[in-house]
């Protein structure tokens, strides 16, 4: 599920044709706008990221001025329940059992 190559995100119409993805970006009007808020959660929330290094107070920040050249960017609240589906994508039982410990 979306995978890295480089320093970008390959977007393909499976990783698409996922519900949420699929409904934040069709419903969007500004389809390169959806596209950047959809990199920026998988940047933000995928456990083998480069961001993953940054601290979890400035990663949100940092992730954003590279995405939208905006430190101070504020995820909409659709982006915000992106966000929190991705984050149920990523949980696996092995990741439940480290989190746990």
């Amino acid at each position: 599920m979306f995978d890295i190559k480089g320093d970008k995100i390959s977007l393909n119409t499976e990783d698409l044709a996922i519900p949420p993805f699929k409904t934040h970006y069709n419903s969007a009007k500004d389809k390169s706008q959806a596209l950047k808020e959809i990199e920026y959660v998988i940047w933000l929330h995928k456990w083998n990221t480069p961001y993953e290094a940054y601290p979890l107070e400035t990663r949100a920040a940092t992730v954003a001025k590279d995405i939208f050249g905006d430190e101070k960017y504020i995820p909409t609240e659709d982006v915000k329940i992106l966000e929190k589906r991705f984050i149920e994508f990523q949980e696996t039982p092995g990741t439940r059992l480290l989190s746990a410990s």
